[in-house]
């Protein structure tokens, strides 16, 4: 007599026409113009950089201060609002932001902010006029319909908060499938480093790139799981700011060479203010080549490198134009009165530090 154990087919086998009926399932919803992709919205980068499918992983990362946080809330926002005009009363799709760096209110301040183009130094200063009150009461009763749901923590809650763990996290997105009724169209994951592990122990232990190994798995299992891609943010090793090209390469991540194996799509940001020197003279941004080109140094210009893509181009970077009081980003728009362009400029990309690494021509 067969166990209980042994008849009990085991999850993750298919048959053969199990495996076809999939396959075919799959291919017809990338059919479907209403598919739940995610990508910029910038047709110029979105020609190079893949949209991101459901189960896929996308990591985001920089050095501290270089706006990874910044284009992650930029994106999530854009994302929930395109859901809100295009999906309709019956979507149930929403976007969800797990922060492990910022309160749930520094975020909703910076959606206010993005709302009114109120400059959010003068929301934290408490500068505000009443006319401007009156125009940020009106940008919460929008924000309140965003479908951007936050995971993460408030001010004022004291020592029994929750530890933000990857376990928390999977059960916070279950009670909201179950009792909120949405599927998420996008998980965005703010960010790697900050991670609690599940034991407290694991911070700074010797099993610290294990740890970060086994997270990394399960930020992507989340989009397994919820049949939706995940944007992961991470931090980028100190030693990019040691090269003339500051832009993070794929095996910059910190912590652990899983991360570059995980993803299927890799992206690093630069934000050259935070590390070039700067004079009374206008300063332009020199090419990983040494070449001087028209782009100048200043607070809004940000670069944003494409290091690895499965099934697609990489190497090459993009020019951003960002307004980091506003949270507001567009590619670098260099003729005035013209619709905003940006086009990849692929160069000769360095390996190792400085200018002495090994030289590898990219293939377009």
């Amino acid at each position: 007599m067969m166990s209980e154990q042994t008849s009990k087919r085991p999850d993750n086998v298919y048959t053969p026409p199990e495996v076809a009926s999939l396959a075919l399932a799959e291919i017809r919803a990338c059919r479907d113009p209403q598919a739940r992709t995610i990508s910029t919205g910038w047709a110029s980068v979105d020609r190079i950089i893949r949209p991101l499918r459901p189960g896929k992983l996308m990591v985001v990362h920089a050095y501290t201060s270089n706006y990874k946080t910044g284009f992650m809330t930029w994106w999530a926002r854009r994302l929930a609002r395109n859901i809100l005009e295009t999906g309709g009363e019956n979507d149930p799709g929403a976007v969800v932001y797990v922060s492990w760096e910022d309160t749930v209110e520094e975020m909703g301040v910076y959606d206010l902010a993005h709302a009114t183009m109120i400059n959010v130094n003068v929301l934290d200063d408490g500068r505000v006029t009443d006319e401007q009150m009156r125009e940020l009461e009106g940008a919460s009763m929008r924000r309140a319909a965003l479908p951007l749901f936050v995971l993460g923590d408030t001010l004022g809650r004291g020592s029994k908060r929750p530890r933000m763990t990857m376990r928390h996290v999977e059960n916070c997105l279950g009670w909201l499938r179950e009792h909120v009724a949405f599927k998420p169209a996008a998980i965005f994951l703010d960010y790697l480093n900050l991670i609690a592990p599940e034991k407290a122990s694991g911070w700074g232990d010797d099993n610290r790139r294990t740890d970060i190994m086994e997270l990394t798995y399960r930020c992507r299992d989340l989009g397994v799981a919820h049949g939706c891609p995940v944007v992961l943010a991470a931090q980028s090793k100190r030693e990019t700011n040691n090269r003339d090209w500051k832009a993070p390469q794929k095996y910059d991540v910190l912590e652990s060479s899983a991360i570059e194996q995980f993803a299927d799509i890799m992206i690093s940001l630069w934000y050259p203010i935070t590390s070039e020197p700067l004079g009374a003279a206008v300063r332009y941004l020199k090419d990983p080549d040494g070449r001087v080109t028209d782009l100048v140094i200043d607070e809004h210009l940000l670069i944003l490198s494409v290091n690895k893509q499965k099934k697609g181009r990489a190497g090459g970077w993009f020019a951003l134009h960002v307004e980091p009081e506003r949270n507001e980003l567009a590619p670098m728009n260099k003729r005035p009165k013209e619709e905003p362009s940006v086009e990849l400029i692929t160069t000769t990309r360095r390996r190792g530090g400085g200018g002495n690494g090994h030289e590898e021509r990219m293939p377009f």
